[in-house]
């Protein structure tokens, strides 16, 4: 990986794609927790609603919009409640974080990725 340029496509991998996925942005009625960085949704705040159905079982699944943005950018297939164990990987082999805040375009989003970096590097 290159100084300041960030190459990073995560090419997840699923046990069991989902028979039916329905997504959908609203507004939270409740609090709730992000699926993939686990921050949470405050009431009011506007998210990635997600109903799927794998192997038999339905499921609800809830996005914060900074994620979604990062995964639909880096992730193909999305998988989720994977995003941050794969940018851990991207990051150990040497992924530019700078590069990669430039590749999305919200606030919030280069907020996230700079947010969850530090995590990485244990200087919250």
């Amino acid at each position: 990986m290159s100084d300041g340029f960030c190459d990073v496509e995560i090419d997840a991998e699923c046990d069991e794609p989902a028979e039916v996925w329905n997504e959908k942005q609203r507004c939270a009625a409740k609090p709730h927790r992000c699926v993939d960085c686990r921050s949470e949704i405050a009431k009011g705040e506007r998210h990635i609603h997600i109903t799927c159905k794998s192997g038999g079982d339905w499921d609800t699944l809830r996005v914060c919009l900074a994620c979604d943005e990062i995964a639909r950018e880096f992730m193909s297939p999305r998988v989720v409640g994977v995003l941050w164990d794969e940018f851990d990987s991207q990051w150990a082999e040497g992924a530019n974080v700078q590069g990669c805040m430039n590749r999305v375009t919200t606030v919030a989003a280069k907020q996230k990725l700079l947010e969850q970096w530090r995590k990485w590097k244990g200087i919250e």
